[in-house]
Protein backbone atom coordinates (compact mmCIF):
# COMPACT_ATOMS: atom_id res chain seq x y z
CA UNK A 1 0.00 0.00 0.00
CA UNK A 2 1.25 3.31 -1.08
CA UNK A 3 2.26 5.90 1.69
CA UNK A 4 0.59 9.19 1.45
CA UNK A 5 4.30 10.74 1.20
CA UNK A 6 5.02 8.52 -1.95
CA UNK A 7 1.26 9.49 -3.05
CA UNK A 8 2.36 13.39 -2.89
CA UNK A 9 5.69 12.03 -4.76
CA UNK A 10 3.47 10.36 -7.59
CA UNK A 11 1.96 13.57 -8.48
CA UNK A 12 5.07 15.28 -9.13
CA UNK A 13 6.00 12.49 -11.09
CA UNK A 14 2.77 12.54 -12.47
CA UNK A 15 2.91 16.00 -13.81
CA UNK A 16 5.76 15.31 -15.47
CA UNK A 17 5.39 12.10 -17.24
CA UNK A 18 1.53 13.44 -18.65
CA UNK A 19 2.88 16.93 -19.42
CA UNK A 20 0.39 19.16 -17.57
CA UNK A 21 2.05 22.41 -18.47
CA UNK A 22 1.57 20.96 -22.25
CA UNK A 23 -1.81 19.42 -22.19
CA UNK A 24 -3.37 23.17 -20.42
CA UNK A 25 -1.43 24.31 -23.66
CA UNK A 26 -3.29 21.99 -25.61
CA UNK A 27 -6.17 23.02 -24.10
CA UNK A 28 -6.22 26.10 -24.47
CA UNK A 29 -5.57 26.01 -27.96
CA UNK A 30 -7.85 23.60 -29.10
CA UNK A 31 -10.82 25.58 -27.32
CA UNK A 32 -9.73 28.77 -29.09
CA UNK A 33 -9.71 27.10 -32.31
CA UNK A 34 -13.55 25.62 -31.88
CA UNK A 35 -14.61 29.25 -30.93
CA UNK A 36 -13.31 29.93 -34.73
CA UNK A 37 -16.32 31.00 -36.91
CA UNK A 38 -16.66 28.06 -39.56
CA UNK A 39 -14.75 25.67 -37.29
CA UNK A 40 -17.91 23.34 -36.75
CA UNK A 41 -18.70 23.46 -40.58
CA UNK A 42 -14.76 21.65 -40.85
CA UNK A 43 -14.64 17.60 -41.67
CA UNK A 44 -12.23 17.27 -38.14
CA UNK A 45 -14.11 19.27 -36.15
CA UNK A 46 -15.64 16.25 -34.34
CA UNK A 47 -12.46 14.99 -33.95
CA UNK A 48 -11.23 17.94 -32.82
CA UNK A 49 -13.77 18.29 -30.44
CA UNK A 50 -13.20 14.74 -29.19
CA UNK A 51 -9.42 15.15 -28.41
CA UNK A 52 -10.42 18.48 -27.05
CA UNK A 53 -13.04 16.47 -24.47
CA UNK A 54 -10.27 13.64 -23.73
CA UNK A 55 -8.00 16.41 -22.81
CA UNK A 56 -9.86 18.40 -20.95
CA UNK A 57 -10.63 14.63 -18.77
CA UNK A 58 -7.39 13.71 -18.31
CA UNK A 59 -6.29 17.32 -17.02
CA UNK A 60 -9.62 17.06 -14.96
CA UNK A 61 -8.67 14.35 -13.09
CA UNK A 62 -5.08 15.28 -12.57
CA UNK A 63 -6.26 18.76 -11.07
CA UNK A 64 -9.24 16.61 -9.02
CA UNK A 65 -6.05 13.94 -7.31
CA UNK A 66 -3.94 17.16 -6.65
CA UNK A 67 -6.59 18.66 -5.02
CA UNK A 68 -7.82 16.19 -3.07
CA UNK A 69 -4.09 15.41 -1.76
CA UNK A 70 -4.26 19.00 -0.54
CA UNK A 71 -7.49 18.41 1.10
CA UNK A 72 -6.33 15.59 2.57
CA UNK A 73 -3.17 16.72 3.79
CA UNK A 74 -4.88 19.34 5.21
CA UNK A 75 -7.27 17.21 7.18
CA UNK A 76 -4.53 15.08 8.70
CA UNK A 77 -3.02 18.34 10.14
CA UNK A 78 -6.19 19.88 11.39
CA UNK A 79 -7.26 16.35 12.94
CA UNK A 80 -4.95 13.95 14.87
CA UNK A 81 -5.56 10.63 13.59
CA UNK A 82 -7.87 11.46 10.60
CA UNK A 83 -5.82 8.86 8.93
CA UNK A 84 -7.56 6.44 11.37
CA UNK A 85 -11.05 7.28 10.81
CA UNK A 86 -13.42 5.95 8.60
CA UNK A 87 -13.58 8.72 6.59
CA UNK A 88 -9.86 9.20 6.69
CA UNK A 89 -10.04 5.59 5.20
CA UNK A 90 -12.25 6.37 2.73
CA UNK A 91 -10.63 9.19 1.56
CA UNK A 92 -7.39 7.71 1.02
CA UNK A 93 -8.74 4.85 -0.64
CA UNK A 94 -9.97 7.30 -3.23
CA UNK A 95 -6.83 8.84 -3.33
CA UNK A 96 -5.36 5.61 -4.54
CA UNK A 97 -7.82 4.90 -6.92
CA UNK A 98 -7.17 8.03 -8.27
CA UNK A 99 -3.80 7.16 -8.54
CA UNK A 100 -4.01 3.64 -10.18
CA UNK A 101 -6.36 5.62 -12.69
CA UNK A 102 -3.65 7.95 -13.55
CA UNK A 103 -0.45 5.65 -13.89
CA UNK A 104 -2.63 3.54 -16.46
CA UNK A 105 -3.56 7.06 -18.21
CA UNK A 106 0.15 7.96 -18.35
CA UNK A 107 1.45 4.51 -19.30
CA UNK A 108 -1.37 4.55 -21.74
CA UNK A 109 -0.63 7.77 -23.20
CA UNK A 110 1.81 6.90 -26.43
CA UNK A 111 1.11 7.92 -29.73
CA UNK A 112 -1.01 5.28 -30.89
CA UNK A 113 -2.22 4.30 -27.67
CA UNK A 114 -5.41 6.81 -28.29
CA UNK A 115 -6.17 4.34 -31.84
CA UNK A 116 -8.52 1.77 -32.34
CA UNK A 117 -7.61 -2.10 -31.64
CA UNK A 118 -9.07 -5.07 -33.39
CA UNK A 119 -9.66 -8.24 -31.22
CA UNK A 120 -9.72 -11.69 -32.33
CA UNK A 121 -11.32 -13.91 -30.02
CA UNK A 122 -11.17 -17.71 -30.84
CA UNK A 123 -12.46 -20.89 -28.67
CA UNK A 124 -9.81 -23.44 -30.70
CA UNK A 125 -10.26 -26.53 -29.50
CA UNK A 126 -12.19 -27.63 -26.62
CA UNK A 127 -15.33 -28.64 -27.49
CA UNK A 128 -18.44 -25.93 -25.84
CA UNK A 129 -16.52 -25.27 -22.77
CA UNK A 130 -13.72 -23.52 -24.86
CA UNK A 131 -16.85 -22.22 -26.63
CA UNK A 132 -18.79 -20.92 -23.84
CA UNK A 133 -15.75 -19.58 -21.89
CA UNK A 134 -15.04 -17.68 -25.63
CA UNK A 135 -18.30 -16.31 -25.60
CA UNK A 136 -18.23 -15.06 -21.59
CA UNK A 137 -14.33 -13.52 -22.97
CA UNK A 138 -16.09 -11.24 -25.93
CA UNK A 139 -19.26 -10.20 -23.87
CA UNK A 140 -16.23 -8.69 -21.08
CA UNK A 141 -14.54 -7.30 -23.43
CA UNK A 142 -17.69 -5.63 -24.96
CA UNK A 143 -18.90 -4.79 -21.52
CA UNK A 144 -15.67 -3.28 -20.90
CA UNK A 145 -15.94 -0.93 -23.70
CA UNK A 146 -19.37 0.34 -23.46
CA UNK A 147 -18.35 1.40 -19.89
CA UNK A 148 -15.58 3.31 -21.05
CA UNK A 149 -17.51 4.47 -23.81
CA UNK A 150 -15.81 3.44 -26.32
CA UNK A 151 -17.64 1.99 -29.84
CA UNK A 152 -17.49 -1.09 -30.53
CA UNK A 153 -18.31 -3.30 -33.95
CA UNK A 154 -18.27 -7.04 -34.65
CA UNK A 155 -16.96 -7.71 -37.51
CA UNK A 156 -17.94 -11.31 -37.78
CA UNK A 157 -18.73 -14.31 -35.57
CA UNK A 158 -19.39 -17.89 -35.72
CA UNK A 159 -21.54 -19.54 -32.88
CA UNK A 160 -21.71 -22.84 -34.86
CA UNK A 161 -19.84 -25.44 -33.51
CA UNK A 162 -16.91 -26.98 -34.98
Amino acid sequence: MLTLLELTDSLTKLEEKLNISDLKDQVSRLKSQTMEPGFWDQKNSNQIAKQLGDLENQLQEFESFQSKIKEYNQFCDLINDYADTPDGQADYQTLVQMHDKLILASTLSGKFDKSSAIISIHSGAGGDDAQDFTNMLAQMYKSYCENHSWSIQILDSDYSTA
